[in-house]
């Protein structure tokens, strides 16, 4: 009977001591997972040296497992990444894939500093390797985008930004990217829904309302442009380069005070902006201040002396001060950093002009033309030293309805005109270098009189896993002379939602974007109030009917002779 007592009260005791010592090793988890969670808030807050530091104390920790090991590393790469410590971020996300190769958060920010860097293949393979583990992460897909665009991959970009879009309809960001891919491959409508659509997401996004003020600037739509960069500055206000952007629209409108404007307060802001002078420099030359205009551009060339466009402007203002002599120098320079430069080819070919080098101008001004189709002026001088016309669009296609034509500009635009609307041309943007082919005209009636909806088969879009067909519908408004906008009607087995309402237009976009159009504005009408009115009484789109007030009608008074006049 003592024995058993004895060994019942020894057990407890070794129960009491094992629980003793396990209080401690308790008590450590909760201190490591307590700093893990400060150190995130540091993280947040942008407070990185103390992030980094909570989280390399986390990890002194000898009894974590690998998993919490590596999401740990992970974090404090991201806080490396964001000291732009490069070497120590890449180490932290190596260690932390070696520990947990199946966490996809891993590679996608490995491959943001890979992409940040500069090493863009590495890159896309981390990103492709996220997306093979998590095939619903958006942000990788942006990511990836961005790394296509840097590598001039702008179809590839496209449709990852779809699939980003796809996953995150609500973000701005990948709208904004997508936006920008469609631009670089001349597609500027498309851009122009992206850049909206990001502008309904969040109005405050600056950088999308700087983005489709480029649009506007490339349809030569420049109070938009101005505009938009105007809504841009009132949310960053301190932002250098939104004047400098600003003030090339007000330049091209010709608003050269209110340009100048701008340049003074972009290089207020960042004084070491060499565009900001050069652009200054252009705008003084174009008012003849040539003293101020040179001061500038030199200024512009000390700060970066690689740039073709300051060489370039540096050459037109000794033109246009007529000491051609000088600007020969900077025409070559800008040329060996720019092949592509036009104003520096155009300078050049002016001066073999004026100097009888005609075989020679005629060579720059093609040159000019075929980088710039529509410069006016150097179709102009190759028609008075050559003969030659601007060549008249090609007709590649006609419709099987009404008498719409398909045409090719040199450029490799494609537009849709029709005999019976001859002042309104239609751009048909294409996906993949396809040739567009047209597929239905349907105007509209009553109160949408006058619009017109053109389908036509936009090329094909590839995509990770197939190939889908893509059709473009463009509304056009046949009483203002114009194209609306260009809506994607069909992706794939995709179609695009129409609702017409009370001169509004809603489109539900096969590849996500709602957008609505304002085509036509509520008319006001008086309607007799009889029974079965449709309208009960009211005016047209039920606006309250005002009863007509009739002007009085006066009088002309004779004009009096001057008999009466002298004598009343």
């Amino acid at each position: 009977m003592v024995n058993r007592l004895f060994a019942i009260v020894l057990t407890g005791l070794l129960v009491a001591l094992v629980g003793l010592a396990s209080v401690p090793a308790w008590a450590k988890q909760k201190e490591v997972a307590s700093k893990i969670r400060d150190a995130g808030a540091e993280l947040v807050r942008g407070n990185f040296e103390r992030s980094i530091a909570l989280y390399t104390e986390a990890l002194s920790e000898p009894d974590l497992a690998n998993e919490r090991k590596a999401t740990i590393l992970n974090d404090r790469g991201v806080a490396q990444w964001r000291l732009r410590k490069a070497p120590e971020a890449i180490e932290d996300f190596n260690a932390a894939v070696s520990l947990y190769p199946e966490y996809a958060a891993i590679y996608n920010n490995r491959g943001n500093v890979l992409l940040g860097i500069g090493m863009l293949k590495e890159a896309i393979r981390d990103f492709d390797r996220a997306i093979l583990l998590a095939p619903k992460y958006s942000a990788a897909y942006n990511n990836r985008a961005m790394a296509h665009v840097r590598l001039n991959e702008h179809n590839e970009a496209v449709q990852d930004f779809t699939d980003a879009i796809r996953l995150a309809p609500s973000s701005p960001v990948p709208h904004n990217g997508r936006g920008l891919a469609h631009l670089s491959l001349s597609r500027p409508h498309a851009a122009l829904r992206d850049f909206t659509r990001t502008l309904s997401l969040d109005t405050k996004y600056a950088a999308g309302y700087r983005s489709r003020a480029r649009v506007y600037l490339a349809l030569s739509r420049y109070d938009q442009a101005i505009g938009d960069m105007t809504r841009a500055i009132s949310f960053k206000s301190d932002d250098a380069q939104m004047y400098l952007t600003r003030a090339q629209a007000f330049r091209r409108k010709r608003r050269f005070k209110s340009a100048l404007k701008d340049l003074d307060r972009a290089i207020e802001l960042n004084p070491s902006l060499a565009p900001a002078y050069s652009e200054r420099g252009l705008v003084l030359a174009m008012l003849q201040a040539f003293e101020p205009a040179f001061e500038n551009l030199g200024r512009a060339l000390d700060l970066d002396h690689r740039s073709a466009t300051t060489y370039a402007n540096r050459a037109w203002a000794f033109e246009a001060n007529g000491d051609r002599i000088s600007a020969l120098p900077d025409v070559t320079r800008a040329l060996k950093l720019n092949a592509a430069n036009t104003r520096a080819l155009g300078v050049r070919a002016r001066d073999h002009e004026a100097n009888g080098r005609n075989d020679k101008a005629a060579l720059d001004y093609r040159k000019v033309v075929s980088l710039a189709p529509r410069n006016q002026e150097a179709w102009e001088a190759l028609e008075r030293l050559t003969g030659e016309v601007r060549p008249a669009p090609t007709t590649i296609g006609t419709s099987e309805f009404g008498d719409w034509s398909i045409l090719r500009y040199g450029d490799g635009r494609y537009v849709a005109r029709s005999h019976q609307f001859r002042r309104i041309e239609v751009p048909l943007e294409t996906y993949g270098g396809s040739k567009p082919r047209l597929l239905e005209w349907e105007m509209k009636n009553n109160l949408y009189r006058g619009i017109g909806i053109l389908r036509y088969y936009a090329g094909k879009l590839k995509g990770a896993s197939k190939t889908e067909i893509v059709e473009y519908a463009a509304i056009v408004d046949i009483n203002r002379r114009r194209v609306v906008a260009l809506e994607p009607y069909r992706i794939g087995k995709r179609l695009s939602g129409w609702a017409w309402q009370e001169g509004r237009l809603v489109v539900s976009g096969a590849d996500g974007i709602t957008t609505e159009y304002r085509l036509r504005k509520p008319r006001r009408r008086s309607s007799p109030n009889v029974a079965g009115s449709p309208f009960g009484g009211q005016g047209y789109w039920g606006y309250k009917r005002r009863p007509v007030e009739r002007r009085r009608v006066r009088k002309r008074r004779r004009k009096k002779s001057l008999f009466e006049l002298l004598f009343n």
